[in-house]
């Protein structure tokens, strides 16, 4: 039911002992306020989902409620973020800014609502809150808060979905004294200021977006300037002027403009003020679909798709699109064959992107579809295959474990080549009685142990045969809990805690959290659509000693057909990489 061991044992990393019980310090936090806020503000989109939901089969798999973004952060082989930028000045016991942030790429794999943060260090906190829109690298800007406590070089782990990564923070004396200085043109329009930057209604601004104005300092020292609110949004700037005289300062954006127009704002330092003007354009994007007008470059068209079974946010296409201008979008198809795809959104920043249209309706008739979405002033096309039946096995088992039965795999991770399983004799450890389950592959032929308890299926093997972060320095067997027949949609258990030394001596809890992401859905596996299918997800989880857990990057995805047994199967490995991949290509099951 796993990857096997010797087709990844080359991806096996061990964790450096001296950054292990840093990296199991934090734990993870909840940010309800940031849930209010974003149903608050995109509740035009939830009501359309929930409109479009009444097409939807009742034997289809339910909607996909579950809004939260996937990825991993960037980071390097030791585990420091990769790249960041600490911005602004950290000074002992004094107040940070709007311009006291962290900048980070995050890897995201499925677009959604997004909590980022470390934790707090030396009287600071770094966190951010959002939606992305986009997969693939995603800049994010962590807002500081607090201030620092001591003098110091701070070490801060920064947390995103399942995987976190190291950042330092350089805290410097507060004996600097505070600068002397106007700014020039004051009290009038700022002297020679320089707008940087895009700026749009609904957009919200980023460290891109700075507004360059020059000051005239007579005595060096620390300084604080600050605008006040326009149209939703303000400037701040913070730093030490270490020379006197006419100099540049870049005060950096904070917040979403409402409106469109001119925004006049009023900047204050050390008592002095002067203004300067900001233009914020319209929302809308301008973009042009990548392969317009003919074929649509790369497009990729995911879920199962199947004659007279409803749609839902798991049935969905990826475009590309080009982006000259940020802003919002809208993706939309022509109706074919009773189903369209949508897709809406704010694109950020300009470039090549990829963008996620959903499906809605149901296919009427089996066969191959054309659709042309639309969007900008440009077009292009992709192909969707509707498939005639879905395949429904006689047998009440997920895993079955009967002699003889068969099953062989299609091994995506090595192209070209394939897995058999074959159920054959039977094996007695501890009391009990294990179906034994011969597995040849492209290395070896091993054997693996597996029974059913009830409702529930065990695999007998090594504790820790699921996790490349680290391994046991000396052999610790157990029963794998891997599935249980009876779980509904969103619930999980959690396997016993299993203690002792690393390879590299010290001592580590590792344990696996499982969730069952979907029930009785339905999938498409090597051109075939599988009915009654459990999908599980399982992540293992480390700890030193009287520290709290944390995930490590590693994601088991299984996809278990009922009457059929494991139909597909994807690994991410502890460098956030793909490390095995298979799918069903035929089997018997007695």
């Amino acid at each position: 039911m796993g990857t096997r061991t010797e087709a990844t044992s080359h991806l096996r990393t061990h964790t450096k002992a001296e950054k292990s019980t840093a990296l199991f310090k934090s734990g993870n936090k909840q940010f309800l306020a940031l849930l209010i806020s974003y149903i608050v503000q995109h509740m035009k989109k939830w009501i359309l989902y929930v409109l479009l939901g009444y097409l939807f089969f009742s034997c289809q798999k339910e909607i996909h409620w579950d809004l939260q973004s996937k990825g991993f952060l960037a980071k390097d082989s030791i585990g420091n973020c990769l790249p960041v930028t600490a911005n602004g000045e950290y000074v002992e016991d004094s107040a940070t800014g709007n311009n006291n942030f962290l900048m980070i790429d995050v890897n995201v794999i499925e677009v959604g609502i997004y909590n980022i943060y470390t934790d707090s260090i030396n009287g600071l906190v770094f966190k951010a809150a959002g939606e992305f829109n986009t997969t693939g690298i995603n800049h994010v800007k962590l807002l500081c808060s607090g201030k620092p406590i001591a003098t110091d070089t701070s070490y801060f782990i920064i947390h995103y979905d399942t995987s976190f990564c190291e950042a330092i923070v350089i805290v410097k004396s507060n004996a600097i004294p505070p600068a002397v200085f106007t700014l020039s043109g004051a009290p009038a329009k700022c002297m020679d200021y320089m707008v940087q930057g895009t700026y749009r209604k609904y957009l919200a601004t980023d460290t891109s977006n700075t507004v360059n104005v020059h000051v005239d300092v007579s005595s060096p020292g620390r300084y604080d300037i600050i605008t006040d609110t326009v149209n939703g949004y303000w400037f701040t700037g913070s730093g030490i002027f270490t020379a006197a005289g006419i100099q540049s300062v870049d005060i950096y954006s904070n917040g979403t403009p409402i409106d469109e127009g001119t925004n006049v704002f009023t900047l204050h330092a050390n008592r002095a003020v002067c203004n300067f003007n900001v233009d914020v354009n319209s929302d809308e994007a301008k973009f042009t679909l990548q392969g317009s007008p003919g074929k649509c470059m790369n497009d990729t068209v995911i879920g199962t798709y199947v004659k007279r079974i409803g749609l839902d946010t798991f049935s969905k296409v990826n475009v590309e699109v080009n982006v000259t201008l940020p802003g919002t979008y809208a993706l939309v198809t022509d109706t074919v064959n009773g189903y369209s795809f949508k897709g809406y959104g704010i694109f950020t920043a300009t470039g090549q992107q990829t963008v996620t249209m959903y499906a809605v309706g149901y296919p009427l008739l089996e066969g191959t579809d054309i659709f042309t979405v639309s969007g900008s002033a440009s077009s292009c096309s992709f192909e969707v295959t509707v498939l005639a039946d879905l395949v429904i096995a006689p047998g009440q088992d997920y895993f079955p474990l009967t002699d003889s039965s068969y099953w062989i795999y299609n091994d995506l991770y090595y192209k070209g080549t394939s897995i058999k399983r074959t159920v054959s004799g039977a094996s007695y450890v501890n009391g009990h009685t294990y179906k034994v389950m011969q597995q040849t592959d492209r290395y070896s032929s091993k054997e693996y142990l597996f029974r059913k308890k009830g409702d529930d299926y065990l695999e007998y093997a090594k504790a820790d045969k699921y996790t490349e972060a680290f391994q046991f320095k000396d052999s610790i067997f157990t029963e794998h809990l891997f599935l249980k027949e009876n779980i509904t949609q969103n619930q999980g258990w959690e396997s016993p805690e299993f203690q002792g030394a690393s390879t590299f001596n010290q001592v580590l809890v590792l344990k696996y959290s499982y969730k069952c992401l979907k029930r009785d859905a339905v999938v498409t596996v090597n051109g075939k659509a599988f009915a009654n299918v459990l999908v599980i997800e399982m992540r293992p989880l480390i700890r030193s000693i009287n520290n709290p857990w944390s995930f490590t990057n590693e994601v088991y995805t299984y996809y278990y057909a009922k009457g059929i047994g494991l139909i597909y199967l994807d690994a991410i490995s502890n460098a956030g990489y793909l490390k095995a991949q298979i799918e069903l290509n035929t089997w018997l099951v007695n």
